[in-house]
């Protein structure tokens, strides 16, 4: 794409810092590893600003052994769509993963 201002890093605690140090201006991250990736770095989370860029989206399973029955398969389904339509799974994102 002829990029020629990316930074290396070894992890991303270190991209957080630079970013912080004024030495890059953005970090590409999903949203469900930032909190815990500032918290390591000691960053304020309010001090980021979140870009809204989507740069991919991935869906995400739940995955069984193959020795689990049909029958307890059916059972995680079927709570699974009862928390969602209940409203209760979006409750439990916005708490633990979007704030």
């Amino acid at each position: 794409m002829g990029f020629t201002n990316l930074n290396e890093t070894v992890t991303p605690v270190q991209n957080f810092k630079m970013l912080m140090k004024d030495r890059g201006e953005l970090v590409p991250m999903g949203e469900l590893a930032v909190p815990e990736t500032l918290k390591k770095a000691g960053i304020n989370a309010r001090l980021i600003k979140r870009t809204n860029v989507k740069l991919y989206e991935v869906q995400l399973y739940i995955a069984f052994s193959k020795d689990i029955s049909d029958r307890e398969i059916k059972k995680w389904q079927e709570s699974l769509d009862f928390i969602k339509s209940s409203g209760e799974y979006e409750k439990i994102l916005r708490k633990y993963l979007i704030e």
